[in-house]
């Protein structure tokens, strides 16, 4: 069996277009998780010393951690983000689109 890379196995997967839609409606929300997970690891802060920090629930700040944006606000993130010295902006593409950027 040979072992291929995430990469690899990712650019294999996007050829379906079921898994391809499916990837491209998440993908986003993967992407603000890992950089909220890296911003609180940076600062080595817990979750609980992150949250009071930043002035987000601890919930909220979890759900976020763990990919789970239901009830998330825009408001919350930009908010966040601009606590962190981040800013965030909002692009949109067809399905069609290839997603290498």
């Amino acid at each position: 069996m040979k072992l291929i890379s995430h990469k690899e196995a990712l650019k294999e997967s996007l050829k379906d277009p079921e898994f391809n839609i499916a990837y491209k409606k998440i993908h986003w929300q993967t992407d603000i998780s890992i950089i909220l997970y890296h911003s609180r690891k940076r600062e080595e802060l817990t979750q609980k010393q992150f949250s009071k920090k930043y002035k987000i629930p601890l919930k909220k700040l979890k759900k976020i951690e763990n990919g789970e944006f239901k009830n998330i606000t825009l408001e919350v993130l930009e908010n966040l983000f601009e606590k962190l010295g981040l800013y965030m902006y909002i692009k949109t593409k067809n399905f069609s689109e290839d997603l290498e950027d």
